[in-house]
C-alpha cells in the first residue's frame, strides 16, 4: 500500500476554526480521510457537507446532524452523535463499492457505531448517483 501524506485542512478545504464548527469529532474525519489517502474502492475526495460542482467522483460529503456530548471528570461522556455520509459517483456500482469502504473505516472506530439507515437516490440535473448513509456513534 503506498504511503500518501494528507494535509487534512487542504483536503477539506477548511480553516481550522470551520471545520470545529461543523465536525467536532476527528475520529470520523480521519476514518474518511484514510480511505481517501489509501485510494480504497477509488474515492478521490471528500468534503465536510455537500461537494461542490468541481468535485470529482465518486466523491464523499458528511456532516454532524445532531449529537451531544459531556465532560465529566475531564473526560468525554455521554457522548451520542448522528452523522450524514454522503456518496456521489457516476455509477450505481460506484457508490457501492464506496459504501463497503466506508463501513468497514466506520466501524473500525473505538465507538458503538450502528448504521441507522440509508437511502438510494439519483441526482437528475448532474447524472450523479447518491447515496445517503447515517450512523449514529456513541
Amino acid at each position: 500500500m503506498k504511503q500518501v501524506k494528507i494535509d487534512i485542512f487542504n483536503a477539506l478545504k477548511l480553516t481550522k476554526e470551520q471545520l470545529r464548527e461543523i465536525n467536532d469529532n476527528p475520529d470520523i474525519e480521519k476514518a474518511l480521510i484514510d480511505i481517501v489517502a489509501s485510494d480504497a474502492k477509488g474515492i478521490k475526495q471528500i468534503f465536510t457537507g455537500w461537494p461542490p460542482s468541481t468535485a470529482v467522483y465518486p466523491c464523499v460529503g458528511f456532516y454532524r446532524v445532531s449529537g451531544t456530548r459531556g465532560i465529566a471528570d475531564g473526560k468525554l461522556s455521554n457522548f451520542d452523535e448522528l452523522y450524514s455520509i454522503d456518496v456521489f459517483a457516476t455509477t450505481m456500482t460506484a457508490t457501492e463499492d464506496a459504501l463497503e469502504a466506508i463501513d468497514e473505516a466506520i466501524n473500525t472506530l473505538e465507538y458503538i457505531v450502528t448504521r441507522e439507515g440509508d437511502l438510494d437516490l439519483y441526482e437528475t440535473d448532474t447524472k450523479v448517483f447518491h447515496k445517503v448513509l447515517r450512523y449514529r456513534i456513541k
